[in-house]
């Protein structure tokens, strides 16, 4: 593309310039124009915002829907590492029954992002999986913070009102990332990390579950 293409006007020296300022010539006032707006913008007729305001006042009609019955699964997978949690994750995935459940995969999209051999575990996913993408930092007053720094690092004894501040802060960070969706069972897969054992703890569902790996007392 060259300037000369451009429905502008093409000045090379500060007299050229300041002529082109005064004249204030439109670009649909320039012969380039209409090459210019095939190329590039088809379908801009100027009618847009009042088709918009048409679609918004007179609907289409919609085909009526069946309502879903499927039992919606809130899925936090742990790391998504290629380790033996991950793939006992991809096993239970690819032999669900989508006819009776509707997975929903919670994950940390920075660390995705971050590592290549995590985000190579997307493609064993069945596509009919969906994925909640985790974005951003939690959000914790400064009161809350130290509370918070305990519970995190699994500090033994802490008190009602301290285990109620952990309730606010994870049903806020609930509220962040999935809003008003409600699931019907919730599980936290991975099994160590307080993070996400919380947050599914706090999260919209009916029941929560935490799975183990292991043998623990």
């Amino acid at each position: 593309l060259e300037p000369a293409d451009l429905p502008c006007a093409d000045t090379r020296t500060l007299p050229d310039l300041i002529a082109a300022i005064r004249a204030g010539r439109r670009p649909s006032d320039f012969p380039e124009y209409a090459a210019m707006h095939q190329r590039f913008t088809p379908l801009e007729d100027g009618e847009a915002a009042s088709r918009a305001l048409q679609l918004l006042l007179n609907p289409p009609a919609t085909a009526a829907r069946l309502p879903d019955t499927r039992k919606r699964l809130l899925i936090a997978p742990g790391g998504m590492i290629p380790n033996g949690i991950t793939s006992s994750l991809k096993n239970l995935i690819a032999n669900l029954d989508y006819d009776r459940f509707d997975p929903y995969i919670l994950l940390d999209a920075s660390i995705m992002d971050s590592d290549p051999l995590r985000m190579a575990q997307f493609a064993d996913f069945d596509k009919r999986c969906n994925w909640i993408l985790r974005c951003g930092e939690m959000l914790v007053t400064a009161e809350e913070s130290d509370t918070y720094q305990k519970f995190r690092i699994g500090t033994e004894g802490l008190s009602q009102q301290a285990m109620e501040t952990i309730r606010t802060i994870f049903s806020r960070e609930a509220r962040r990332i999935m809003g008003d969706a409600r699931f019907d069972v919730a599980i936290e897969f991975g099994g160590y990390a307080p993070y996400w054992s919380a947050l599914i703890a706090c999260s919209n569902s009916a029941r929560k579950v935490c799975y183990q790996h292991n043998h623990l007392w």
